[in-house]
């Protein structure tokens, strides 16, 4: 049977320099999107507008480091803004079987340590990944605190006949991936997910 291929607009911000370590960070992960879709690349949002404007496309992936797209959410009509900076260990949220239908759900990660910008004012229907009540931050250097609950380093959110996604990872983690494919609607080949210690894997 045939594979059904995602088209999908790949957009890098930023200079020469930060291309290449967003090439090579990412290398992996644009090989699997790469696998399962057909993709086109825009260094810059004038060239990706030219694309939007002359073809359709599934899925359009921003990698772009930075520190604040508050102006990109409200553009969306969203209240979300840029929160804490840190990495703990997260958890599926139990909404997600319901968002991203139980056939994607079971091959995330149930949890995984990442170190992640995060979003708050997320609605808790939205949120993917969630700290729970007694995750503190990890951290060589500084001591560990307490993680605010209202935040999480990933969201989905519905809008109109698609979907707005938002991960904050900074250092691709295996979990992230499997998450993305997801969020495409692609499953991620060669990942076992974990057991979770918690009865139902998920909160």
């Amino acid at each position: 049977m045939a594979v059904s291929m995602v088209q999908v607009l790949y957009l890098r911000i930023g200079d020469d320099a930060q291309v290449s370590v967003f090439d090579d960070l990412y290398q992996v992960l644009l090989a699997k999107v790469a696998s399962a879709s057909t993709t086109q690349k825009a260094k810059s949002a004038a060239a990706a507008q030219s694309l939007l404007a002359t073809q359709s496309f599934k899925a359009v992936l921003i990698l772009h480091r930075t520190t604040n797209m508050d102006n990109l959410w409200s553009i969306f009509g969203l209240p979300w803004k840029y929160g804490d900076y840190h990495r703990t260990t997260f958890y599926l949220s139990q909404r997600m079987k319901t968002i991203i239908g139980q056939d994607r759900a079971v091959r995330l990660l149930r949890e995984y340590s990442m170190k992640a910008n995060h979003l708050k004012n997320v609605t808790e229907r939205w949120r993917v990944y969630v700290p729970l009540e007694q995750s503190q931050s990890q951290s060589a250097v500084f001591p560990p605190s307490a993680m605010d609950q209202g935040q999480t380093p990933a969201a989905f959110h519905k809008y109109g006949e698609g979907w707005l996604g938002f991960i904050g990872d900074v250092n691709n983690e295996q979990g992230t991936q499997a998450l993305l494919m997801a969020m495409l609607g692609k499953p991620l080949p060669n990942l076992r997910c974990r057991r979770s210690r918690i009865t139902q894997g998920f909160i």
